[in-house]
């Protein structure tokens, strides 16, 4: 109940739009019972040739409405007006107004029924794009660590197919309940009017269908969380056979993927199969009991009749109205069924949309706006999660502004977990990082993250035009500055002999461009922020000798003015920079350049002729 009513929130904000559709409902209810309510002097005038019933002469020459007494006085002159147009006139004339009033009021109703529908599914579609927008914006936002908890197929998953199904049960949930609900309710109001007894009757008969719904319902709840799962594994596993077409070209691997994604869609299929022959069944309980009930009720009925107790043309308008209103009981009824299956993606949003972000509160924090002499890491300690051993131990180290530095060491040495914890991806378990004797914690993050320009060697780009992908994010692009950047990282030449210079579509991550060329378009990216800090993360790795000479070119000309940092894996890295750390199990275990570490003869030594000496 507790994600119903979050969603519900949502609405709130178009509340007048909830407001159009409930008053919509309840005209249209009313409209409609109006139709319902004619059908007992229908059938007097029809089949019944005797004088107007008793109550016919009861009533009053004239009479006021009495404020009073307002349900009184309603009765009082519906019964009025009903009397003056079907008792007191001749049967003809008497069906023409019948005919008339059916017709306006059927008109009017489904006016009402229009403006309804239109203003609920408005506001569905409204809901469901204010949900994934904030999914959308939830996951860039997300805390690193809390972002590769969930694999892209999985938060794919929750912002298309959970949020689709959560719109789904809205309209089946929420505005069933909403607009079945209020019907219902008027047609019961009518029920109570015409015969309290039946009406009774009916009351105690018919929650006995949703308590057996009831349990059905929390059945189809732990399903329904099976199936969703099983189709995040499904868009999961489509995502990695997308992602990794080389690889598996390469490696020959195309029919065990294809096992592999069909035994997903197979596990898919059966929870699919079990969750949709529970739903089956919700509906047609109900219309079992319903029928039952509707069975019981005739007899009653009947037997009042003989009694002489309840007059047959009242019989005739209670049955037909209460014959009518078993079609949006039974869509409660499978509304209650469609409640229980939209808790297990509702909870998947919710779940997700709770998730911790990164701190981008300003208060009480410093706006940093150049950087100045160094950056140092006092002692810090760092482990991903509670209860591992510490990936990071005791890191002392400074970086003095214009220095260029290169981090080594093996995979897992902990140079890029340096590099994270620097830009505040990550947070130090213990110590501290400080730029310019200002701990970060205490820095605004995008203030932070604006010293700093970052090159990857996985690099990314988006599948958009060559200025769109330097410029990134940038609303205004300087033009200017575009092809300074260009020109700085080497990128000019190629960029203009793509069809349409910076203007052409590079494609999805830069597939029309080689491995150097996106990687000199990566330094443009960062070039064009112009920042004083650049973090080259294994930059020079995986490019042919023309293609890193072009690359180290562009590095020779940033360094003038800049910090360099760079994880570096060639020797013509290393050998450039004014410092060297060298990294081993989480612990930096030498500093220097590159001559004051070779003629050590340490880790760096037997490190340089495995790694690095040509």
């Amino acid at each position: 109940m507790k994600s119903y009513r979050r969603l519900i929130k949502f609405g709130l904000k178009y509340w007048r739009r909830f407001l159009i559709a409930i008053i919509a409902t309840w005209l249209f209810s009313g409209f409609y019972s109006i139709n319902l309510g004619m059908f007992g002097p229908f059938v007097r005038l029809i089949f019944i040739e005797e004088a107007p019933p008793e109550w016919v002469q009861e009533l009053p020459e004239e009479y006021s409405f009495d404020i009073t007494k307002p349900f009184k006085s309603i009765e009082t002159t519906a019964k009025i007006l009903m009397a003056k147009l079907f008792y007191k006139t001749d049967p003809l004339t008497g069906l023409k107004n019948f005919c008339l009033i059916f017709i306006i009021s059927i008109v009017i109703a489904n006016i009402f029924g229009f403006i309804e529908r239109y203003s609920m599914a408005t506001l569905e579609q409204k809901i469901s794009r204010d949900i994934r927008n904030l999914m959308a914006k939830k996951s860039v936002l997300l805390q690193f660590m809390r972002f590769y908890k969930y694999s892209t197929g999985e938060i794919i998953s929750r912002i298309t197919n959970d949020v689709e199904t959560v719109q789904v049960v809205f309209n089946k949930t929420i505005t069933t309940i909403l607009r079945d609900g209020i019907t219902s309710l008027v047609y019961f109001i009518v029920l109570f009017s015409l015969s309290w007894k039946l009406t009774i009757t009916a009351i105690i008969i018919l929650p006995v269908t949703a308590l057996i719904i009831n349990v059905l319902g929390k059945s189809l709840r732990r399903r329904s969380m099976r199936l969703q799962q099983a189709f995040a594994n499904i868009t999961s596993t489509l995502t990695e056979i997308l992602s990794g077409f080389k690889i598996i070209k390469a490696f020959r691997a195309e029919k065990n993927q294809a096992k592999k994604f069909e035994s997903a869609t197979r596990h898919h299929y059966i929870k699919f199969e079990r969750l949709r022959r529970l739903i089956a069944m919700a509906p047609s309980i109900s219309e079992i009991f319903g029928s039952i009930s509707v069975i019981i009720l005739l007899w009653i009925s009947a037997k009042m009749i003989f009694e002489g107790s309840i007059l047959p043309e009242i019989v005739v308008a209670f049955l037909a109205i209460i014959s009518l209103s078993m079609a949006p009981l039974k869509r409660i009824a499978d509304a209650v069924a469609d409640y229980h299956k939209g808790k297990a993606p509702l909870e998947r949003i919710f779940s997700f949309l709770d998730e911790e972000t990164e701190d981008y509160e300003t208060n009480n924090k410093i706006e940093i706006k150049e950087f100045k002499e160094n950056i140092k890491f006092v002692d810090v300690w760092f482990k991903y999660n509670e209860g591992e051993d510490y990936a990071l131990k005791s890191i002392n180290m400074e970086i003095k502004k214009g220095e260029m530095v290169a981090l080594v060491g093996h995979s897992g040495a902990g140079k890029s977990t340096v590099v994270n914890l620097l830009i505040k991806l990550l947070k130090p378990s213990k110590g501290r990082i400080e730029i310019d004797g200002i701990d970060i914690s205490k820095i605004t993050l995008n203030s932070l993250r604006e010293l700093f320009g970052i090159v990857t060697q996985d690099v990314f780009l988006f599948n958009d035009t060559v200025k769109e992908n330097i410029a990134f994010g940038e609303e205004k692009i300087d033009i200017n500055k575009l092809e300074n950047s260009a020109k700085a990282s080497y990128s000019l030449e190629f960029i203009n002999r793509l069809p349409d210079g910076f203007d052409s579509i590079i494609g999805e991550r830069g597939n029309v461009l080689s491995g150097g060329e996106k990687q000199r378009l990566a330094i443009a990216r960062a070039l064009y922020f112009d920042p004083p800090i650049l973090i080259l993360d294994e930059a020079t790795s995986s490019l042919d000798s023309e293609s890193e000479y072009l690359v180290q070119q562009a590095i020779e000309n940033l360094t003038t003015g800049r910090t360099v940092i760079t994880i570096a894996h060639r020797i013509s890295t290393v050998k450039k920079a004014d410092k060297i750390f060298v990294f081993e199990n989480g612990q930096i275990v030498e500093t220097g350049n590159h001559q004051e570490l070779v003629e050590k003869n340490g880790v760096y030594t037997k490190f340089y002729n495995l790694q690095f000496k040509d």
